[in-house]
């Protein structure tokens, strides 16, 4: 067996000693907690963890098991032996007791993560909470009989989220830490500012935000995307408060990781220059910030003015993030300003520095002795070597592995970061299904065959704090492509961050990833399973997908926003001339103020002057060019394409729709049959848990026979409106609202609105007795559906998070009518009368039921009842009759199908359903 044979643990071990048999979990396991306050949150953090699979289980008790029988996990705070890392732990296992014990609360941390590792190894699907209201019995977990020595290889172990080319939301960018801790992950690099983009809100310069923080969208089609209202086009961008970052720095603490900053400097600087003209060295600076992506050549002036906001922004950085190291970037500082400035070579010569070179190295100390001044250290990209670097400066490595050796060797710490092999924007794979990226691939296995100590390092390992994979987000524009993108990758970087050398194995990490990939699909996490995907090579038909943009036919085009034109808000069909509408998709972002520039538009987007080409000297950090590859560009069209196709403002592409599993393929292969697309957006209604449908305690929900959506298990007692609308149902007994209610008869609910009203989004519509519903209802958990007749389909959820009232639920996207079959005039029609014998009429369920009956049928089916008529197959329009129990409907279908249509309706109704 391999070193992690015996267990499925990421990353292995340093020591694993197998023993015999096994220790169950069940709801009845007592879990006790040292007294020592960090340390018992470490080790309710293993408890809390169970929980999320197993609700209910495990008992935390403070203090001592003493000399109890009864089977315990005990979490043991003891004296470290000198020199042990505060991240190291021990694991004992028997039958009868499980004993995780460390020196440092850190080590408890990870302790329990191994531990809930090894708990939920061979589990299956999570249960949700409205199992937990079902008391579903979940079957024990077992913990194999073992010992296991851990600690750390490295002491960095970090990921880096660029937030500046995209906006994550504050909830993501948690979950996102959440997922590095369950993988000992200690440090989150937060790439805050860039060209593109500043996200962190500074008080004392509050234009950093109102007009740093927005962008038109990247792509030629954004810019001619007028608003009538305004005359400018629509904004993309976000920024994160004050508060908010205290609350994300808390929360990292609580798992374990810490934050370091990145506030770009003297380059990548176009949006604090944008915001402040007079930070840059041009007369003109630029008048809006870039929508483009690559270096641009604004850099920070070198005036005493410029170092006190420097210094005034770091000082408020530092109050919010209270870790060592603040990263100043550094890196792709090109010249050509400073060069060009009369004012600049006249500073130099007051400063006594001889080059340009040597200004930046100028720039890195002064701003480093203000950092060490206030206790903190300085790290930057490995171009701040060119010009000197601080004595206490650490430098981190991402042009290969050079800038590490020579840090080293020159008495700098380092950090190993290297492109290509630790950039996870980089694709996994070459499947033509695979999300946009840079044009290298870099695969699950190059990751965990890094090598973070080469040969020139081995004799200045001292001096590696460790490694980090980058997650650049040119590319990347939504929350989910960020987990995508470093998912599985990250694991494989944390195993060899965290394993030392001699446990490293492939072959056994790939016996490893079921049960990783279980545990990531348990915590919602969209991953790759490239590494278990046949090869496949790319035919001819897959030009269109989305990294081969190659040809210029047809007259659909791409919507670079999101790579489809028919699943964003807004999507975009143009003729290969350049005419049309043009549009821009939305994604999960932040609006806030824009000060003058900007307005709200129609649905919910800002404006802002368009942004002008600036000069670019090279593709962007790790370029392709560089890396020996064809970079990816989501946002012009591609090299070689014609004229023609450049006028159209975003790149086409011609169609083969055989390929339906192709994530734009598919897309495209809807839309040859429309000519617009209407996309809604709708907001959480409740504030809870979100849960995918088909883990709902009720089959006609799981299976999707009123349609596809989402369920909520509600924390807040009042029901909002989810969009702007009308109430076209209100059922007597209330009983949409959690599952099977519908015996309560209207109890437990308040009605704030009468069917036929107009509502807004978060209007209150309903207000609900949780209590008695807990006690009397088959669950609380309350779906939310787009019914399978809307003409709608979801394109973008919310699942597996917690919400608020007003939170973004889901999208979506209109969708072309079913046809249904066609009747010959004169066809004659099968007309029934049946009796309604279901308990409480045609109520949700029995609709469902009825519709689903037909789905494969060619045949018009009506229902008609109180001097109304309904189409069979729309469930809305068949509950809106209300039909009461003992009531007679009358059954008219024409079609081929029709008396087939209706003996499965008299099926339905036949049957007893309560």
């Amino acid at each position: 067996h391999g070193p992690g044979a015996l267990a499925d643990v990421i990353p292995a071990p340093a020591q694993l000693v197998p023993g015999r048999g096994a220790f169950l979990v069940n709801e009845r396991t007592v879990v006790w907690l040292p007294r020592d306050p960090g340390a018992g949150e470490s080790a309710r953090y293993f408890a809390d963890l169970v929980r999320r699979t197993h609700p209910g289980w495990l008992t935390a008790i403070a203090g001592s098991p003493g000399r109890t029988e009864r089977p315990a996990i005990v979490f043991d705070l003891e004296r470290a032996p000198p020199g042990a890392s505060p991240e190291s732990y021990e694991i004992r296992v028997t039958p009868r007791r499980v004993v995780v014990s460390a020196g440092d609360r850190r080590g408890l941390f990870y302790g329990g993560v191994t531990l809930w590792q090894l708990c939920t190894a061979g589990m299956g699907a999570p249960a949700t909470g409205a199992q937990s209201a079902r008391r579903i019995t979940l079957p024990a977990l077992h913990i194999p009989a073992l010992h296991i020595i851990d600690a750390p290889r490295f002491r960095w172990r970090g990921l880096m989220l660029d937030s500046a080319r995209h906006f994550q939301s504050p909830e993501f960018v948690m979950r996102y830490i959440d997922w590095m801790a369950l993988h000992k992950l200690n440090v989150l690099g937060w790439h805050l500012t860039d060209d593109q983009g500043w996200r962190l809100e500074v008080k004392k310069y509050p234009r950093l935000t109102e007009v740093g923080a927005w962008r038109v969208p990247a792509g030629r089609a954004a810019a001619r995307d007028i608003d009538p209202a305004t005359g400018r086009p629509r904004l993309y961008g976000g920024y994160y408060s004050q508060d908010e970052v205290r609350r994300i720095v808390s929360f990292a603490a609580s798992r374990n990781v810490t934050i370091v900053p990145e506030i770009e400097m003297p380059g990548h600087a176009s949006a604090a220059i944008v915001a402040y003209p007079q930070l840059g060295v041009m007369s003109d600076p630029p008048p809006a910030v870039p929508s483009d992506w690559g270096v641009f050549t604004n850099l920070f002036n070198v005036e005493e003015s410029t170092f006190a906001f420097l210094e005034d922004v770091l000082a408020e950085v530092m109050e919010l993030f209270p870790g060592q190291f603040i990263h100043v970037g550094g890196d792709e500082a090109v010249k050509d300003q400073w060069q060009a400035s009369a004012r600049v070579h006249e500073r130099m010569r007051e400063l006594g520095v001889a080059s340009e070179d040597a200004l930046q190295g100028y720039f890195t100390h002064r701003v480093g002795e203000y950092l060490r001044a206030h206790g903190r250290r300085l790290v930057g990209w490995d171009e701040i070597l060119e010009g000197g670097v601080p004595p206490d400066a650490a430098v981190m490595s991402w042009r290969g592995v050079q800038g590490a050796i020579a840090a080293a060797a020159a008495g700098h710490d380092a950090v190993l970061s290297p492109d290509p092999t630790l950039y996870l924007d980089s694709r996994q794979g070459r499947s033509p299904s695979e999300p946009p990226g840079r044009g290298t691939v870099e695969t699950l296995a190059d990751v965990y065959h890094f090598d973070p100590l080469p040969g020139p390092l081995a004799g200045d390992q001292a001096h590696v704090l460790g490694l980090q994979g980058n997650l650049w987000t040119e590319h990347v524009r939504t929350e989910e492509r960020a987990a995508y993108m470093t998912w599985p990758r990250a694991a494989a970087l944390a195993e060899v961050g965290w394993s030392p050398p001699g446990r490293l194995d492939w072959s056994d990490f790939t016996l490893r990833l079921p049960a990783e990939f279980r545990r990531l699909k348990s915590l919602g996490v969209h991953y790759s399973d490239d590494v278990f995907a046949p090869p496949r090579s790319v035919g001819p038909h897959d030009r269109h997908m989305s990294q081969d943009l190659k040809t210029c036919t047809g007259k659909l085009v791409l919507s670079l926003e999101d790579d489809a034109p028919i699943e964003g808000a807004r999507a975009v069909f143009l003729e290969t001339d350049g005419g049309g509408r043009a549009g821009a998709v939305q994604f999960p972002d932040r609006q806030g103020h824009r000060g003058d520039q900007a307005r709200p538009a129609a649905h919910g987007r800002r404006r802002a002057r368009g942004a002008p080409r600036l000069l670019r000297r090279r593709s962007g950090r790790g370029a392709a060019a560089r890396a020996g590859g064809r970079q990816r560009r989501r946002d012009r069209a591609p090299p070689g394409v014609g004229a023609g196709c450049a006028r159209s403002a975003r790149p086409v592409f011609p169609l083969h729709p055989a390929h339906p599993r192709s994530h734009v393929g598919d897309r495209l292969g809807a839309a040859l049959a429309m000519t617009a697309v209407r996309t809604v957006r709708l907001l959480a209604p409740l504030a809870g848990w979100s849960t995918p449908l088909e883990e709902a305690p009720d089959e006609v929900f799981a299976r999707g026979l009123l349609g596809d959506g989402v369920a909520i298990d509600p924390t807040s007692a009042r029901l909002c409106a989810p969009c702007d609308g009308e109430l076209i149902v209100i059922a007597a007994a209330r009983h949409a609202v959690t599952l099977d209610s519908v015996e309560l008869g209207g109890q437990g609910f308040e009605l704030h609105a009468p069917q036929g009203a107009r509502v807004r989004a978060g209007e209150p519509l309903l207000s609900l007795d949780l209590d008695l519903l807990a006690r009397r209802a088959k669950s609380v958990l309350t779906p939310v559906i787009v019914t399978a007749d809307s003409g709608f389909r979801i394109v973008r959820r919310s699942s597996d998070c917690e919400l608020a009232v007003g939170n973004f639920l889901m999208e979506v996207a209109s969708q072309a009518a079913e046809v249904p079959a066609p009747t010959a005039p004169g066809d004659a029609a099968t007309v029934r009368r049946l009796r309604v014998d279901f308990e409480h009429g045609i109520y949700t369920r029995p609709a469902a039921l009825l519709a689903g009956s037909l789905r494969s049928l060619a045949a018009d089916v009506r229902i008609a009842a109180h001097g109304r008529e309904a189409n069979a197959r729309s469930i809305v329009a068949l509950m809106a009759l209300g039909v009461e129990r003992g009531e007679e409907i009358e059954i008219r279908a024409t079609g081929p199908d029709a008396t087939v249509a209706v003996q499965a309706l008299a099926a339905v109704l036949a049957g007893t359903l309560s």
